[in-house]
């Protein structure tokens, strides 16, 4: 059987705005288009298809035994000789060279953390904690591994939530055991210079960016004293740890010479400042300023709240020996395109083949909040889900909200993937970066009709090499399709905005059914967790090579976790 699909990309710039439809392209089940690859037929039930690179390979999967449920969290980074995955229930090792497992790592997280949790007081017993989080960077800078994820309260105050971090203890940059680390933990509500003052402080989505100085963790912070009611949203924090000490065994999360804390970024009551800050990854060997990336919140008046920037803060005064005197800006607008284009509207909830008729059966989206964000080249690229309509435009309502709107074409009916570059070579703590370029992979739909039959892309991670060519990395679904995961490739040298090369690299033939265990965004239907979110890193020995891990459904009711190697070069 086969089906015609447009893809569409909307390329903006600070030179204008325009819209192509990059590729019109014929189908079949487990057929090669070029180097696109389709999944359009849900036939080849489970099969992967060709693909452009041998390293294809699931990395960990749900485990009914150990697993704490949906989301998996998807993470991983490639090392000189190794990829690491980590999701919330298992870190694992693998070759480069073939994809297999390496035996070195293969631990639930309460093994790999266990030094932290000796059980001589309530705050180093784990049974007090649900792990939970994890993210993990390759630092090419110093050849270490780093490693961190929450340690959260079950009960709340007084027993309270942990951060933890691992460091390698050795540059070779190669993990020989789980015990090539120096292991540390603190208390985000108190450390640094100004304690927290919220009561039953939560450190939510903790996130991880690494420079040449050092670790920039963002939090969301849910307290009992929340604009929306006690255990809700309140603010934003972000902690800074000096690196040196971090690698040399000497961390000491009591001192402002090796952490300090930002607090109260996010203001909920006016909807200013960073929601999920993300401290931001630079590959410049001699930065002379940190970075934080932020989605605005989407408070604003109007059927589907929606916003027009994302906001960028400069921490600064940062040296090598200590972070004591370090300083954070206020907030710096970043730019999106124009007018109804750039607007970014919360995405809805999504519906892939065989869950449409069942009332909790779709697949949760998460928001608007920034997925990822590094530096190179002084070129500082990140990316968000958006909710749109056909045409690409974020409108002011949804599809499935029962929202009585006249107009069929003012409806977010599908998920895209947005991405952004941005200049920052003039960038201080009160001059904001200047917009490079922007484009959103979406699906403008088999007919005009503006409904939410059509695919969605969510879940995105991006990353460029040294020729600055760019991998976004994505899940996908539609109603006629199970979850699948996919990339897009941009080069340097194409028009700007446009993405190219898109493909699908599992194809899925089941369905994503779980007992639903949360609420979307209007409170009212139940959806699947999906993500937290996804990453690409990039081969550190070629400075080339794409390395892309995503979630997708491998049998019915059961997440994988699929990662891929990329060659840079790929057109």
């Amino acid at each position: 059987m086969k089906t015609i699909r447009r893809l569409c990309i909307v390329l903006s710039a600070i030179c204008g705005l325009m819209t192509v439809n990059a590729t019109e392209w014929e189908a079949a089940s487990a057929t090669t288009q070029g180097s696109k690859i389709s999944i359009e037929s849900p036939e080849a039930l489970g099969f992967f298809p060709p693909t452009i690179s041998p390293i294809n390979f699931t990395a960990t999967s749900f485990d009914s035994s150990v697993d704490k449920g949906d989301p998996p969290d998807t993470m991983g980074a490639v090392g000189l000789t190794q990829y690491v995955a980590f999701q919330n229930d298992v870190i694992r090792s693998f070759s480069k060279a073939n994809g297999l497992p390496d035996g070195v790592l293969n631990l639930t997280p309460e093994v790999f953390w266990a030094s932290l949790f000796p059980g001589s007081s309530a705050i180093t017993t784990l049974s007090n904690f649900l792990l939970s989080d994890p993210r993990i960077r390759y630092d090419e800078l110093s050849n270490r591994w780093v490693i961190t994820m929450g340690a959260f309260s079950i009960g709340g105050d007084p027993i309270p939530s942990l951060i933890m971090v691992a460091a390698s203890n050795n540059s070779t940059g190669i993990i020989t055991s789980p015990t090539d680390f120096f292991f540390y933990s603190f208390v985000p509500a108190t450390v640094g210079t100004t304690p927290t003052t919220h009561p039953n402080y939560f450190p939510d989505f903790p996130t991880l960016g690494v420079d040449a100085n050092v670790l920039i963790i963002g939090v969301n912070v849910f307290s009992d004293d929340s604009p929306f009611g006690a255990g809700g949203d309140t603010t934003s924090d972000v902690f800074v740890l000096l690196k040196s000490s971090l690698y040399n065994g000497t961390f000491d999360p009591t001192t402002t010479v090796d952490i300090q804390s930002f607090r109260d970024l996010l203001n909920f009551n006016t909807g200013v400042g960073p929601y999920v800050p993300y401290g931001v990854d630079n590959f410049d060997p001699a930065p002379t300023q940190s970075y934080v990336v932020g989605a605005a919140t989407p408070f604003t008046t109007g059927p589907i709240p929606f916003q027009d920037r994302n906001y960028l803060l400069v921490i600064s005064n940062i040296t090598s020996l200590s972070v004591a005197a370090a300083g954070i800006s206020g907030n710096l607008i970043m730019p999106v395109a124009a007018g109804a284009a750039g607007r970014i509207t919360l995405p809805p909830n999504l519906y892939s083949a065989l869950n449409f008729f069942n009332p909790n059966g779709s697949i949760d989206t998460n928001d608007q909040r920034l997925c990822g964000a590094h530096v190179r080249n002084n070129q500082l690229y990140t990316c968000q889900t958006v909710g749109l309509n056909n045409q690409g435009i974020g409108p002011v309502y949804i599809d499935n909200a029962g929202d009585s709107d006249p107009s069929a074409a003012n409806r977010v009916t599908r998920a895209g993937a947005r991405w952004y570059q941005y200049n920052m070579a003039a960038v201080t703590p009160t001059v904001a970066p200047t917009l490079v370029q922007t484009g959103t992979l979406f699906d403008s739909g088999l007919t005009l009709n503006n409904t939410i039959n059509d695919t969605s892309y969510w879940m995105p991670s991006l990353m460029t090499n040294t020729a600055s060519s760019l991998m976004l990395g994505y899940s996908e679904t539609s109603t006629g399709t199970f979850v699948n995961a996919g990339f897009a490739i941009r080069h340097a040298t194409d028009p700007l905005g446009l993405l190219h090369t898109q493909t699908d690299y599992t194809i899925s033939g089941f369905p994503y059914n779980l007992i639903p265990d949360s609420t979307n965004f209007f409170g009212t239907t139940a959806s699947h967790r999906w993500g937290d979110y996804s990453r690409v890193s990039l081969d550190p020995v070629d400075g080339s090579t794409f390395w892309l891990i995503e979630e997708y459904t491998l049998f019915k009711n059961t997440w994988g976790t699929r990662v891929i190697s990329v060659p840079g070069t790929i057109n």
